[in-house]
C-alpha cells in the first residue's frame, strides 16, 4: 500500500509536468506600437541609451496598430498543476454581467466589457517556471539517493536496480541542461538589444571624448553616431580612428593614466594603446577567444574592459576604422546588426573625409569572422545571417529532447517487464521508486521537446519586388545640397538594412523626396500627399506601424502613390528637437508582412531624428 501511494504521487507529479506545464507563448512579431520622439543630434548621456528603444516599443501606453499572437518565441506565463502543491490565484474576480438586470442564478452567455476574471496557477515561490526542470531534478535525485540508502537492493535485483539508477542520473543531467538550452534557443530566435551596459568589470570608466581638431560638422556626426550605436546595439563602447589617430570614443574604457585631464587626455591614452596597422579591417568576433585572432594593433586591447567578449570593426570610406565592443557574448552575431554598423561607418567616413570620400558606399571586401568556434555550420565569408549553432541547428536542437525521452521511457518499460518475472520473490518498493524517478525525468524531456517544437517561430514570407507589376523606381532627392545628400544616405541605409521598399518624406508640408518603388503613372499613380492618417500621426507625435497593411481601411490613402503590393507601412513623425512641434513625416513602405522589428524601428526613429535636424538647418540657411 505504501508503494502504491508513492507511485500515485509520482505519477501525478509527472502528469503535471508532462501535460500541464506547457507555457502560454504569445509574441508580437515585428509590429508593435512605434513612437519616434526625436532628440538633438548630440544625444544625452550614456545612461539614457535605452530610451529610444523603449520609446520604439511603447509609445506612452498607446495601442499597437498590429497584433499577432501565435505559439512563438517569447514567453509570458506558464501553467502548472501539481499534486497538492499548486496555488489557485484569482485576479480581480469581478465577472462582467448584464448591468441592471437580475441574474436569477444563471451564468451569462457572454461577458460584456473588458474587466474579466483571470485564473492563474502558480507555484508559491517560483515565478520563473523556466527553472522548473532543475527543481524537479533536485527533488528526484534526492529521492533516488534516499531510496538507495533506505531500501538497498537484493542480490537478485542489484543489476537491474543499478541500470535504472544510472539511467535516471543520465536523464537528470539532460533535464538540468534544459533551461540553459531554452534560453539559448530564445536568444537565437529573437533579435534583441540590451538597454543597459553589459560590462561589470571593475576599474572601468564612462568616457566621451571627441577631437577638437575636427570641424564642427564632423564632431557633430561623431557625437550623433556614437550615441545611436550605443543605444541601438549591444555595444558597451565605441571608438573611431581616422587620419592616424583616435578622433572619438564613447562608452566604457579602462581607467587611463591622466584621464582626469579631460577628453584630450583620454584620446592621447587611446592613441598610445591603439597603433592601428590596417584601416581596411572588416570583421567581428563573438567570444573572448576570438579577440586574439584579430591582427596585431587592430583593436585597442589595452583599454578594453577585461570582460569584453564581442567586438566588431568596420572600415571607414576614405581611411579609418570604427570599433565597437561589448561584454555580452554574441553581441554582434546577427548580420542585420552589423549592417547597421557598416552604414554608420560609411556615414562617419563621409563626414571625416568630405573631400572625394563617398559616404554612401563602404569599402569593398569580405567580412571575416575571427571566432573559429562559431564556424560549425557557416563559412568565414560572413554570408550566413548567423553562425550561432543554436540558430543554424534550431530545429534539430528543439527535437533532441524527444528521442532521449522516448529512449528513457522504453528503458523503464523494459525494466518493468524484466521485473515481472521476479514477483514471486516479493515486491521490491525500491525498484519501483527508481523506475518512477527515471520515468518522470523521461516525461520531462518529452514535454520540453514538444513545447520547443510548438514554439518554433515562423519565418516571414519575404516578397520578391522584381515581380511586382505597375511599379516604377524613383530617386527624387531634390537639388544637390547637404539636405539632399542626407536624404539619399537615409534611403540607401534603409534599403540596405531593412525590408523598406519605398520612402516618402514630407517636411513643412512639402514633399522633399520620393525614393524606391512607386505606383506608375500609367496605372493610376499620383504624386504623394499627406492623408488623414498622416495628419493624425503628426498631430499626436507618435509613430504607427501597420504591419499588415491589407487589414487597414486607411491603406487607400497610400496605395495611390505606393505600389499596390505593399505589405506594410511605417509612419514616423519628424521634429528637430524633443519639445519642438512635429515638422514632417517619413512614410516607409515595406515589402513583407511584419518585416520590421523593434530594433529596426528604433534605428528608423534615430534616422528620423537626424533627418529632421538636417532639414531644419537647411531651412534656416
Amino acid at each position: 500500500r505504501a508503494a502504491m501511494a508513492e507511485s500515485c504521487l509520482l505519477v501525478l507529479l509527472s502528469a503535471s509536468v508532462a501535460g500541464l506545464s506547457k507555457s502560454s507563448w504569445r509574441t508580437v512579431l515585428p509590429g508593435a506600437t512605434f513612437s519616434a520622439a526625436p532628440r538633438h543630434v548630440v544625444a544625452p548621456s550614456r545612461t539614457h541609451r535605452g530610451s529610444a528603444l523603449r520609446r520604439a516599443r511603447c509609445a506612452g501606453g498607446g495601442r499597437s496598430e498590429s497584433r499577432f499572437a501565435r505559439p512563438g518565441s517569447s514567453a509570458s506565463s506558464s501553467l502548472f498543476l501539481g499534486s497538492g502543491a499548486a496555488l489557485l490565484v484569482v485576479s480581480r474576480s469581478s465577472w462582467a454581467c448584464n448591468a441592471g438586470r437580475p441574474n436569477h442564478g444563471r451564468v451569462p452567455r457572454r461577458a460584456e466589457g473588458s474587466d474579466f476574471a483571470v485564473i492563474r496557477f502558480r507555484i508559491p515561490g517560483f515565478d520563473d517556471l523556466s527553472q522548473l526542470p532543475r527543481v524537479m531534478v533536485v527533488f528526484l535525485i534526492g529521492l533516488l539517493v534516499y531510496n538507495r540508502v533506505a531500501y538497498p537492493p537484493s542480490p537478485e535485483t542489484e543489476s537491474m536496480r543499478a541500470f535504472i539508477e544510472i539511467l535516471a542520473v543520465v536523464l537528470a543531467v539532460l533535464c538540468w541542461a534544459l533551461p540553459w538550452a531554452g534560453g539559448r534557443l530564445e536568444e537565437a530566435a529573437r533579435r534583441q538589444v540590451s538597454t543597459r551596459t553589459n560590462s561589470r568589470q571593475a576599474g572601468v570608466m564612462q568616457t566621451l571624448a571627441i577631437s577638437e581638431e575636427l570641424p564642427m560638422a564632423a564632431r557633430t556626426e561623431v557625437a550623433w553616431a556614437s550615441t545611436v550605436l550605443l543605444r541601438s546595439t549591444n555595444a558597451d563602447g565605441v571608438a573611431v580612428w581616422s587620419g592616424g589617430r583616435a578622433v572619438g570614443t564613447r562608452g566604457l574604457l579602462k581607467q587611463l593614466r591622466g584621464s582626469a585631464g579631460g577628453g584630450a587626455a583620454v584620446l592621447q591614452g587611446l592613441d598610445a594603446s591603439w597603433p592601428v596597422t590596417s584601416a581596411e579591417l572588416d570583421g567581428y568576433c563573438s567570444s573572448a577567444a576570438g579577440l586574439d585572432a584579430f591582427p596585431e594593433g587592430a583593436l585597442p586591447r589595452a583599454v578594453l574592459p577585461g570582460d569584453t567578449q564581442s567586438v566588431v570593426a568596420k572600415p571607414l570610406p576614405g581611411g579609418g576604422l570604427l570599433v565597437l565592443w561589448s561584454a555580452l557574448p554574441r553581441a554582434f552575431e546577427r548580420a542585420a546588426d552589423r549592417r547597421w554598423v557598416a552604414r554608420m561607418a560609411a556615414k562617419l567616413g563621409g563626414a571625416l573625409h568630405p573631400e572625394g570620400a563617398e559616404s554612401r558606399l563602404a569599402p569593398g571586401g569580405a567580412e571575416r569572422c575571427f571566432d573559429p568556434a562559431l564556424l560549425l555550420g557557416g563559412d568565414a565569408s560572413g554570408s550566413s545571417e548567423s553562425r550561432d549553432p543554436f540558430a543554424l541547428y534550431a530545429s534539430e536542437i528543439r527535437t533532441s529532447p524527444i528521442p532521449f525521452g522516448l529512449l528513457g521511457v522504453c528503458m523503464v518499460l523494459y525494466s518493468r517487464l524484466s521485473y515481472l518475472g521476479m514477483l514471486y520473490m516479493g515486491a521490491d518498493t525500491g525498484e519501483t521508486r527508481a523506475d518512477l524517478v527515471a520515468g518522470v525525468l523521461a516525461l520531462v524531456l518529452l514535454a520540453q521537446g514538444s513545447i520547443w517544437l510548438s514554439e518554433t517561430p515562423n519565418t516571414p514570407e519575404l516578397q520578391d519586388t522584381s515581380t511586382w507589376e505597375n511599379v516604377e523606381e524613383l530617386q527624387r532627392f531634390g537639388e544637390d545640397s547637404a539636405a539632399s545628400r542626407e536624404l539619399e544616405w537615409v534611403w540607401d541605409t534603409l534599403s540596405a538594412c531593412t525590408r523598406v521598399s519605398s520612402m516618402v518624406v514630407f517636411w513643412r508640408g512639402a514633399c522633399m523626396t520620393q525614393a524606391g518603388l512607386a505606383r506608375s503613372a500609367t496605372s493610376g499613380g499620383i504624386p504623394p500627399y499627406i492623408g488623414a492618417l498622416c495628419e493624425d500621426v503628426m498631430k499626436l507625435g507618435k509613430g504607427k506601424y501597420l504591419a499588415q497593411l491589407a487589414s487597414y481601411p486607411s491603406k487607400v490613402q497610400f496605395l495611390e502613390f505606393l505600389p499596390e503590393e505593399t505589405r506594410g507601412l511605417l509612419l514616423t513623425p519628424m521634429r528637430p528637437a524633443p519639445n519642438a512641434p512635429v515638422g514632417g513625416i517619413m512614410i516607409l513602405g515595406v515589402d513583407s508582412v511584419r518585416a520590421v522589428g523593434n530594433v529596426d524601428q528604433a534605428w528608423i526613429g534615430a534616422l528620423a531624428e537626424k533627418l529632421a535636424v538636417s532639414l531644419d538647418q537647411a531651412e534656416q540657411r
